[in-house]
C-alpha cells in the first residue's frame, strides 16, 4: 500500500512537472505568434491534472499577460485571448483597462473602414451615399471625432452641390421661356435629365427639375400654338388675295358691260366660309353675292 501511494505521488509529481513545462511552452508559442498552438498547449496542461485548480489559473494568467502586451497593436487577438481565458474559468472577469482598450481598438478599426468607404464614394461623386455610410457608423460610435467632422463636411458639400444644380435649373428655365424652336427645348430637356442624374436622387433638386420640365412643356405647347396661328394667317392672306383677284377679274369682265346699272356678283373663297366685306356690305359665310355698280370697289375677306 505504501508502494502504491508512493507511485501515485510520483506520478502526480510527474504530471505537475509536465504541466508546468507545457505552460512554459504555451507562453513561448504565444510570444512567437503561434496563437492556436499556445492555447492548445494550455488546454493540454490543464487536462494533465483536473484536480489541480492552479493549472487553469496559471493558463488564465498567461493569456491575460499576453493580451495586455498586444492590446495596442492587435486588439482582435487580445480579444481572442480573453475569450480563451473564459474557457479555463467561465467566471473570469476581464479587467476594465483591457476591456476599454479592446473597445477603443474596435472603434478605430470601424472608423478607418468607414473613412475608406466614404472616400471611395466621394471620389465617385456619390456624396449622399458617403454621408449615409458615415452616419451609419457614427450611430454605433457617436464619440468618434473624425466621423463627426466628416459628417459636417459632407453635409456642407451636399448643400453647395444642391444649390449649384438648382441655379443651373433656374438658368435652363429662363432659357426655355425665350426658346424659339422645339430643338432648343429638346436640348434643355437633356440638360435637365443630366442634372437629375448628378443630383444622386436629391429630393429638392428633383422637385425643382420637375417644375422646370413643366415650364418646358408649356413653352412647347405655346410654340406649337403660335406655329398653327401663323400658318392660319398665311392661309387666310392667300385666300384673301384669291378673293380680290377673282373679284377683280369678274368685275373687269362683267360689270363694265352693264352701263350705269348695278350688277349681281358672286365672291367665293378657298377655303369657303370666310367673312367677306364689299363697300360696307358684309357676308359672313362665303360664297357671297353682292350688287355693285360699275366703278372701283374694295372687297376683303
Amino acid at each position: 500500500a505504501i508502494d502504491d501511494a508512493v507511485a501515485r505521488w510520483n506520478a502526480a509529481g510527474d504530471r505537475r512537472r509536465c504541466a508546468r513545462e507545457l505552460l512554459a511552452e504555451a507562453e513561448r508559442a504565444l510570444w512567437g505568434g503561434s496563437y492556436d498552438d499556445g492555447v492548445a498547449k494550455l488546454h493540454e496542461a490543464a487536462k494533465l491534472d483536473p484536480t489541480d485548480r492552479s493549472l487553469p489559473e496559471s493558463a488564465v494568467a498567461v493569456l491575460l499577460r499576453y493580451a495586455r502586451q498586444i492590446l495596442q497593436t492587435d486588439w482582435e487577438t487580445a480579444e481572442r485571448m480573453i475569450s480563451a481565458a473564459r474557457e479555463f474559468n467561465p467566471e473570469f472577469l476581464m479587467p476594465e483597462d483591457v476591456g476599454s482598450a479592446i473597445a477603443h481598438g474596435r472603434m478605430e478599426t470601424a472608423v478607418q473602414a468607414c473613412l475608406a468607404r466614404a472616400e471611395g464614394l466621394q471620389a465617385d461623386g456619390q456624396l449622399p451615399a458617403a454621408l449615409s455610410e458615415v452616419e451609419r457608423t457614427l450611430a454605433a460610435y457617436p464619440d468618434a471625432p473624425r466621423l463627426g467632422a466628416l459628417q459636417q463636411e459632407l453635409r456642407a458639400k451636399i448643400r453647395a452641390r444642391r444649390e449649384q444644380l438648382i441655379q443651373e435649373l433656374l438658368a435652363i428655365e429662363g432659357t426655355a421661356l425665350t426658346a424659339r424652336t422645339a430643338s432648343e427645348l429638346q436640348d434643355l430637356a437633356a440638360r435637365i435629365q443630366g442634372i437629375e442624374q448628378d443630383s444622386c436622387s436629391d429630393a429638392e433638386v428633383r422637385e425643382r427639375a420637375a417644375e422646370v420640365r413643366r415650364t418646358l412643356t408649356a413653352r412647347k405647347r405655346r410654340l406649337l400654338f403660335d406655329g398653327l396661328a401663323s400658318h392660319r394667317k398665311s392661309a387666310m392672306a392667300v385666300a384673301g388675295g384669291l378673293v380680290l383677284l377673282s373679284v377683280g377679274i369678274w368685275v373687269a369682265r362683267h360689270v363694265g358691260r352693264v352701263p350705269a346699272a348695278a350688277a349681281q356678283i358672286e365672291v367665293s373663297t378657298a377655303p369657303p366660309g370666310a367673312v367677306i366685306k364689299a363697300d360696307g356690305q358684309v357676308c359672313r359665310n362665303s360664297p357671297c353675292q353682292f350688287r355693285l355698280i360699275a366703278g372701283d370697289h374694295t372687297i376683303s375677306a
